[in-house]
């Protein structure tokens, strides 16, 4: 029985089939969602749906919501066998099944082409309509990213295709997606202004609630971590330490950055206790995810392999409603099993991360992607 398996005992996971027509919402940490979207935008998206057998308005903060799934396809031909959006999505999904690293990137390739030619033959007619194509318009740009993994692409073309997206759909609930992952392609690409200037823009703008905005001024702070700038790092932590209205929430996570610091300057002794007394004060998944993370990976740079394993399993079994965090936390595992001499579990990890369509496009597969293929 694998350290995977243990902790995956001490988590329950529901299931729902979606058999019914109509537009399917995927919301983080919830079971998916089958109604008809009366509204998008970058704050909530507006389900009616069927709650205790009664049709109900359900309200979906943006920043939770994983995918959409749009029934407003027309005309039918496109969506029958031999269909263009039938063939991209079959294409799409072979993009993360497919049997070997070849048969994936034709997979992308075939996938963005019908894309687009479901596009010039859509209907248009009604709101539905505009948000399917608004959808078909957000997969063509997350598959260009996806073809960065591939050497298909180019990280300039990557972000043009985004930045395209954003230009064109400005209070779109992909926002919360399109945005902070353009700014991640800057950062890996050294591009830190660019991508500072981006969370700026995310923490000022009226579309997105507090809390997003919030996160991106953390954001911010990163950005200045991962660019070597200590000084104006610590410079911005307290001024939103400071800030009037801060939640426990928030204030835990300006703390939480604080601790990212002194494990960037390796002052792990400093971090440890800090991090440990977020992991037992907090209740909050999101920053149990965050806080068992960068303890994990404070553990593990300090070389305590042992101690660093059981922090990113919490993450991975546990506090996995963030797919980034728990695409880090497998990430790590990689490395951490390598480094415990464990060979299997590490490439049990590795597998998963790479090859589950959950992960696509954070960071971390990226990274695994590049890395394995050294």
């Amino acid at each position: 029985m694998t350290y995977r398996v243990i902790l995956s005992a001490l988590a329950m996971f529901g299931f729902v089939a979606l058999c019914a027509r109509g537009d399917v919402i995927i919301v983080r940490g919830k079971d998916p969602l089958s109604g008809t979207v009366l509204k998008e935008g970058a704050t909530e998206v507006i389900v009616s749906t069927f709650v205790a057998k009664k049709k109900t308005d359900v309200k979906i903060p943006s920043a939770d919501v994983i995918d959409i799934v749009h029934d407003a396809i027309g005309p039918a031909s496109l969506i029958i066998k031999g269909g263009a959006f039938k063939d991209a999505r079959d294409a799409e999904k072979e993009a993360d099944e497919g049997a070997t690293p070849k048969a994936r990137a034709k997979a992308m390739e075939t996938a963005i082409t019908k894309f687009k030619e479901t596009l010039t033959k859509m209907n248009r007619d009604t709101q539905g309509q505009k948000y399917a194509v608004r959808e078909i318009e957000y997969r063509i740009a997350m598959l260009t990213v996806k073809q960065l993994s591939a050497d298909q692409t180019t990280p300039e073309k990557a972000i043009g295709a985004l930045q395209k997206f954003n230009k064109a759909f400005p209070d779109s609930w992909q926002l919360n997606v399109t945005m902070p992952l353009m700014a991640q392609l800057h950062m890996e690409a050294g591009e830190f202004k660019q991508a500072e200037a981006i969370f700026e823009e995310m923490s000022g703008m009226s579309e997105f609630p507090k809390s997003v905005q919030q996160e991106a001024e953390l954001k911010v702070v990163r950005v200045s971590v991962k660019a070597g700038n200590i000084a104006q790092a610590k410079k911005k932590l307290d001024a939103l330490e400071k800030k009037p209205g801060a939640s426990k929430e928030f204030v835990s996570l300006v703390q939480l950055e604080r601790a990212n610091i002194l494990v960037s300057l390796k002052k792990f002794d400093e971090a440890i206790p800090i991090l440990q007394k977020a992991v037992k004060d907090n209740t909050d998944k999101q920053i149990k995810a965050i806080a068992h993370n960068t303890l994990g990976e404070c553990l593990f740079k300090a070389e305590k392999y042992s101690e660093a394993v059981w922090e990113f399993l919490w993450v991975d079994a546990v506090f996995n409603q963030d797919k980034q965090q728990q695409a880090k936390s497998l990430y790590f595992l990689v490395q951490t099993f390598t480094k415990l001499g464990d060979g299997p579990r590490a490439q049990e990890c590795l597998e998963t991360l790479i090859n589950d369509r959950q992960f696509s496009g954070t960071e971390y597969q990226r990274k695994a992607i590049a890395e394995k293929g050294k």
